[in-house]
């Protein structure tokens, strides 16, 4: 109940920070909504333009938007105050990533309701299921989220973390069928390669191939004369490609909680530390005598942090 009362009083932050925002506006919904119907007028009657859309939205949500949100809370001191309220980290976590999930799939219904608006894309619904499409996009989504918040947890530098992220953003966006046809990228041996090394390749292939149902990830176009074939170039084993993905999202899932927990360590000795030195000063106030004022100080000094068990708790808070 405790927690459910702090999830609503997050999404309601975070809600009045996307809503003051023109660029987290300018970025979840409306360049990817331009973008989405400028690419339906020009590549008429591509299977593939609603997905790369939602896509191309997905990741600007996941990365750009998410990790400003992120950082806009490090530097008011966010966390601090969930720690002195005793909210768990993980709360904090879910509740930040469900509002962006739920700002998301909004702007991904939206688009999805345009497309269908033109008729060259109502003959893929012929084979369209939208269950295993939305369950193509949650994986997605979840593997661009996790990979973003593992990189704001691990790396230090605010800086470096930005450039790592939009880099991440940039790959996706532009080699892997986002903003150019990945039927035209996955023959240019360079960019192909490349994509291999993103996190989210086959997330990303699999919402592509969800949305033809091309479940050997071998696409024939029969529309269009093979205008628009398509080969993903990542096998045909849809059970193996399934257990890599999940086997992604899951090594982000260990090593973001190992991550927290750490902090979580930390932070309790730090309050630990606290309060051994205030029962110290207590004691050595109350003392009756030099020898047992320097037995106090033997004492300490042997129970007392060390000056790196302190760094790194500080360290963690930058």
């Amino acid at each position: 109940m405790k927690n459910s009362k702090v999830i609503k009083q997050i999404l309601i932050l975070e809600f009045g920070l996307y809503r003051k925002s023109p660029m987290y506006i300018f970025l979840s919904w409306i360049l990817a909504l331009c973008l989405g119907i400028i690419w339906l007028e020009i590549r008429v009657g591509d299977p593939f333009v609603i997905s790369a859309t939602i896509a191309t939205l997905t990741i600007t949500n996941t990365t750009i938007v998410y990790l400003k949100s992120l950082n806009t809370h490090k530097q008011k001191q966010f966390y601090q105050r969930l720690a002195y309220n005793k909210v768990s980290s993980f709360t904090y976590i879910f509740a930040t990533m469900l509002f962006n999930f739920l700002i998301n799939t909004i702007g991904s219904i939206l688009f999805f309701g345009v497309g269908l608006l033109y008729t060259e894309q109502l003959r893929y619904l012929t084979w369209f299921s939208l269950t295993i499409f939305f369950g193509a996009y949650l994986l997605f989504w979840l593997t661009c989220i996790l990979f973003t918040y593992f990189c704001f947890s691990y790396i230090k530098s605010t800086v470096a973390c930005q450039i790592l992220i939009v880099a991440f953003h940039m790959i996706t966006y532009n080699a892997m069928g986002c903003t150019f046809p990945f039927y035209s990228i996955v023959n240019i041996k360079v960019l192909n390669s490349l994509s291999y090394i993103m996190p989210n390749r086959l997330a990303m292939n699999f919402l592509q191939a969800s949305y033809v149902q091309a479940w050997n990830f071998d696409y024939v176009d029969v529309y269009f004369a093979g205008k628009y074939d398509l080969y993903w170039r990542i096998g045909t084993n849809l059970g193996l490609i399934l257990g890599l993905m999940f086997t992604i999202i899951g090594t982000l899932i260990i090593l973001i909680v190992a991550k927290t927990l750490y902090l979580k360590r930390l932070k309790f000795k730090k309050i630990d530390d606290i309060a051994g030195t205030r029962a110290y000063l207590r004691k050595i106030k109350n003392a009756k005598s030099l020898a047992e004022i320097k037995q106090l100080q033997s004492n300490w000094a042997e129970k007392r942090p060390s000056s790196q068990q302190k760094s790194n708790y500080e360290k963690s808070q930058d």
